[in-house]
This record gives C-alpha cells, sequence and structure tokens, in this order.
C-alpha cells in the first residue's frame, strides 16, 4: 500500500511539473498580446548613456501588456525586478508600426525573443510581427 501512494504522489509532481513548465512562453512562441503601445529614448554609441551629449539618441516601441508576463524561459532570471512588465517591439518591426498607435491600447501578433544585443532594451522582445489592430 505505501509503494501506491508513493507512486501516485510522486506521478502528481511529475505532472504538476510537466504543466506549469508548458505554461512557460519560450523564444520562437507565436503569441498575441494586448496592451498599451509607448515609443521611448534610450542612448546609443558611442557610449550608450555615459556622454549624453554626444551618445545618439534611439527610439524604441514597446508594449505594455495588459497582464505582467508570468513566465518566460530565460527571460525571467535576468537581473531587472521588471522584466515582465513590457516587450521592446524588434528593431526590425518597428517599421510596421503606424505612429497612430503610439499610446493606444492594441494587439500585436507575433513572436518572442530574448534580449541578446546593446540595442535590446527589454529581457523580451516581440519580432516578426504579423498584425497591429487597434481596440
Amino acid at each position: 500500500m505505501k509503494n501506491i501512494v508513493q507512486h501516485v504522489l510522486f506521478t502528481v509532481l511529475v505532472m504538476f511539473n510537466i504543466s506549469a513548465t508548458a505554461a512557460c512562453l519560450k523564444e520562437g512562441d507565436r503569441v498575441s498580446f494586448s496592451g498599451v503601445l509607448k515609443k521611448e529614448m534610450f542612448y546609443g554609441p558611442p557610449g550608450w548613456g555615459e556622454n549624453p551629449e554626444t551618445d545618439e539618441k534611439v527610439y524604441d516601441w514597446f508594449l505594455y501588456p495588459d497582464k505582467p508576463l508570468t513566465c518566460v524561459t530565460g527571460a525571467e532570471t535576468r537581473d531587472s525586478p521588471n522584466w515582465n512588465k513590457s516587450m521592446q517591439i524588434d528593431l526590425i518591426d518597428s517599421d510596421k508600426i503606424d505612429s497612430r498607435y503610439l499610446n493606444h491600447h492594441v494587439t500585436i501578433d507575433g513572436r518572442i525573443e530574448l534580449a541578446a544585443t546593446a540595442n535590446d532594451n527589454s529581457p523580451v522582445l516581440l519580432t516578426d510581427i504579423s498584425g497591429i489592430h487597434d481596440n
């Protein structure tokens, strides 16, 4: 009887871990998020903010989702405590965004990507944008 109870508990724990892992988004997942679209300025080269007078000013689009992200494999361990509050729109895809969406509530369809370069200003990015819909 003890072996049966142990086996059942083990099975329940394994199933819980699998479902918890399956709930996490991962790089490459196609997603659709709703939230407010904003444009923010960051300092670029040569000093990336160390010399604001001479550093390039870069403007990036961000989606602030209605609900913060809860689990994105590889992103939640980053140093930023607010890693889940916004997602940068990939630089290439930012050309697809019409300025009429600025500060509007929208739905964006795209793909999850993790930050990999100095140009990435959030741990989670949206890339390969296939649609933006005004809500």
